[in-house]
C-alpha cells in the first residue's frame, strides 16, 4: 500500500511540474514567432515556423501527459488502478513501477500493438 502511496504522491509531482511549465510557456512569444513567420524572408519564415511547431508540439505533449496522470490519479482514487482496462486483470507491480499510467497488462497491450500493427504478408 505504501508503494501505491508513493507512485501517488509521484504523479502529483509531476503534474504540479508540467502545469507549472504550461504556465511559464509566454503567448507573447509565440505572437512573435508567428509575426517572424509572416517575414518576407523565407529563411527567417522557415525557422519561425520552426520553433513555432516545436513549441506547439511541446505544449501538447505535456497537456497529454496532464491528461493521462489526472486520470491515473482518478483511478487510484476509485479503486481501479493497477487492473488491466481491457481484461481487469492485474497489471504486474514492475509494469506499474516503470510506467505509472498504465492501463492495460502487458498481454492486453501486446494484443493491442498487434492489432496496430499487423504484420506484413510475404
Amino acid at each position: 500500500m505504501s508503494q501505491l502511496r508513493a507512485i501517488e504522491q509521484d504523479l502529483r509531482q509531476q503534474l504540479l511540474e508540467i502545469r507549472v511549465r504550461l504556465r511559464q510557456l509566454d503567448p507573447r512569444a509565440s505572437a512573435e514567432v508567428a509575426a517572424d513567420a509572416r517575414s518576407t524572408d523565407l529563411c527567417d519564415s522557415a525557422q519561425a515556423i520552426g520553433v513555432l511547431e516545436a513549441q506547439t508540439m511541446g505544449v501538447e505533449r505535456l497537456t497529454l501527459t496532464a491528461r493521462r496522470i489526472a486520470e491515473t490519479l482518478q483511478r487510484i482514487a476509485d479503486g481501479t488502478y493497477g487492473r488491466c482496462a481491457e481484461c481487469d486483470e492485474p497489471i504486474p507491480p514492475a509494469r506499474l513501477h516503470a510506467i505509472p499510467t498504465a492501463t492495460l497488462c502487458v498481454s492486453c497491450q501486446g494484443a493491442t500493438e498487434s492489432r496496430a500493427h499487423p504484420p506484413r504478408s510475404a
